[in-house]
């Protein structure tokens, strides 16, 4: 039970980070692309927090995470594998 309790709390912990580039396959994307996508995405998510969230009061990062996410995915890269 206790480990359980554990478990839920890292991750509970490790979803309220902001999302990154290293978030994120490379792909056959060059580096310097990838980096250029991602930090477009960066100020994409920003002034969507801004617009539709608590901005960098958010402790979750909700709806930046959820435009940095959907801004990668659109532009082909995939979301790694296990936690973020």
């Amino acid at each position: 039970m206790v480990a359980l309790a554990l478990a839920l709390g890292a991750a509970a912990c490790a979803s309220m980070a902001a999302h990154t580039g290293e978030s994120f396959e490379r792909g056959k994307a060059t580096e310097a692309q990838f980096s250029t996508d991602a930090r477009a995405c960066e100020k994409e998510a920003e002034a969507h927090g801004k617009e539709h969230g608590y901005g960098p009061y958010d402790p979750t990062h909700g709806a930046y995470n959820r435009m940095f996410d959907a801004c990668m995915k659109s532009m082909g890269y995939q979301l790694k594998a296990g936690p973020t």
